[in-house]
């Protein structure tokens, strides 16, 4: 089934650029590398086209140990530079036309996830497969 819960034109990032703007991401038949959209803040979307649920998983925890690698030069309050980490929280929820009836519905089972990787001490991963 080609259909996403996205539509034909992708999702768009309307708190970014606003209704009609360019920042969106389209998910084409047959596409499998993952489409990123800027929700606005520090949230974000990945979207991965026709791969299975523990594949799903294996590239969340891949990207999670790659941010986590990540290190900031960054100056302190006195003018110092030191080097600090980056860690993110995710929250992974697969397309299911049984469990969501449309975006908004994935969109919230992910969202959901994404606030107990968050009270699980974040830098995680969670998932229900």
């Amino acid at each position: 089934d080609d259909r996403t819960p996205f539509g034909e034109g992708g999702l768009q990032c309307e708190a970014c650029h606003g209704p009609g703007g360019a920042h969106t991401s389209r998910v084409k038949r047959g596409e499998s590398r993952p489409h990123m959209i800027n929700f606005g803040g520090d949230e974000m979307a990945v979207i991965l086209r026709g791969v299975d649920p523990e594949t799903s998983l294996r590239f969340a925890e891949r990207l999670r140990g790659r941010v986590e690698d990540i290190r900031l030069d960054v100056a302190d309050g006195s003018g110092q530079r030191t080097r600090v980490g980056v860690t993110v929280s995710i929250g992974l929820a697969v397309f299911d036309r049984d469990e969501h009836a449309d975006r908004d519905a994935l969109v919230a089972a992910a969202d959901q996830r994404l606030y107990e990787a968050k009270r699980k001490g974040r830098n995680t991963v969670v998932a229900s497969l």
